[in-house]
């Protein structure tokens, strides 16, 4: 039978606590590791999916701005071309 010496047998146990604890600290942290993997991964997602919509409603003002100007220039064509009507008596006297 081997004998430790007392003070022997009380750091022989601390170091051992001491493992256990740092494979116990290893092993939360790696858990730690994969939740922080996986939310740095939703947030990446959420960003592209953030910016995949700015560039919609971005597109879709642009096309509403475009087919308000188309509009406008549109009306305005009406206008002058009825005041061009109104103002030759809608036709008459124009030799036709």
């Amino acid at each position: 039978m081997h004998c430790v010496p007392p003070h022997q047998q009380c750091a022989n146990l601390r170091r051992a606590g001491w493992e256990d604890l740092i494979d116990e600290a290893s092993e939360d942290l790696e858990q730690l590791e994969g939740r922080v993997r996986a939310a740095t991964q939703r947030l990446l997602e959420l960003q592209a999916q953030a910016t995949s919509a700015t560039e919609a409603v971005v597109a879709q003002e642009e096309a509403r701005a475009l087919a308000e100007q188309q509009a406008q220039h549109a009306q305005a064509v009406v206008e002058v071309g009825s005041r061009g009507w109104k103002g030759h008596g809608g036709g008459r006297g124009l030799g036709w």
